[in-house]
């Protein structure tokens, strides 16, 4: 068994993007944001340009990944040959077009993809 390292915790996952945010935010927003208001050179304005977009990123990562739901875990991968020919038969006998079977064989096998569900039900058709 291996050992996890530190950044491998669950909760460095979690809090580190929120910690780094408020860092930017907090500590270092200031600082950047009065140089240019007190000298406004092209230096400090492409500074803030550069902690705006930084600031940007972390915002929407801290966002897709703890408020959107983006951490869902994708399921295991399914091999095509594991999928059984009854549930590929029932999948198009259910469904009136090919897209909407390629669907349905999906949401019965999650780790199926996209190209080997249509692949399966152009098979069997």
């Amino acid at each position: 068994m291996s050992v996890r390292k530190w950044f491998e915790n669950d909760a460095v996952d979690k809090w580190g993007t929120i910690l780094m945010l408020i860092l930017l935010v907090v500590f270092i927003g200031p600082s950047v944001v009065g140089k240019v208001l007190d000298a406004p050179t092209t230096w400090h304005v492409a500074l803030v340009a550069v902690w705006v977009f930084i600031v940007a990123v972390y915002g929407h990562s801290v966002y897709r990944r703890h408020v959107s739901g983006a951490d869902v875990p994708t399921p295991p991968r399914v091999a095509p040959d594991a999928i059984p020919a009854s549930d590929i038969a029932d999948a198009v006998a259910s469904t009136a077009t090919r897209v909407a079977a390629v669907k349905r064989l999906r949401e019965l096998h999650p780790g199926l993809g996209l190209a080997e569900a249509a692949h399966l039900v152009d098979r069997s058709e």
